[in-house]
């Protein structure tokens, strides 16, 4: 896994503001473990802090951060995540029983499985591929994919809040 320290991430908000939320995040969510909620919550404590990021900006970049890597995560997994997994998920653990398990999951309990994804961090690393691999409601992806990543978003914003670490004055 790729190791950001917390001085890494304020000095790439510094350096790229928005669009460093919005890489990070949509790249977590395409499946490559990042530090994506970590960075959400250095952003809105540096928004709150130095007044350079509005925290409304933060947000709506986190939110377009996550529907972004979503769906480049489910269009991957739909043109060649099947074919991949099939051929080099032996590499990671994953086999054969294993994506069949998946598919079934995925196909009996589909919506839940992502939606409970966008709360547990390492889950929603990993929500976005497998759901296309297995031809899971494609057309209904991007709905749920809006949706679903501002709920993770709030959640992951509003964290700071309760413990007081935003730095805002309110």
């Amino acid at each position: 896994m790729l190791h950001l320290a917390e001085q890494d991430l304020t000095g790439l908000l510094a350096h790229y503001g928005y669009l460093a939320v919005v890489v990070l995040i949509a790249v977590e969510s395409m499946g490559i473990p990042l530090p994506g909620e970590t960075m959400l919550i250095t952003a809105a404590i540096y928004a709150g802090s130095t007044h350079r990021l509005n925290i409304g900006l933060v947000i709506l970049a986190a939110v377009a951060g996550a529907v972004l890597g979503d769906n480049l995560g489910y269009f991957i997994g739909r043109e060649g995540g099947f074919r991949l997994l099939r051929r080099y998920g032996h590499r990671v653990g994953i086999t054969d029983a294993r994506l069949r398990l998946g598919q079934y999951l995925f196909r009996s309990y589909g919506a839940q499985v992502v939606f409970f994804g966008r709360f547990v961090a390492i889950l929603r690393a990993l929500a976005a591929v497998p759901p296309s691999a297995g031809s899971w409601w494609s057309w209904r992806w991007p709905g749920l994919s809006v949706s679903w990543s501002s709920c993770g978003v709030t959640r992951s914003v509003s964290k700071p809040r309760r413990t007081g670490l935003s730095g805002s004055s309110a």
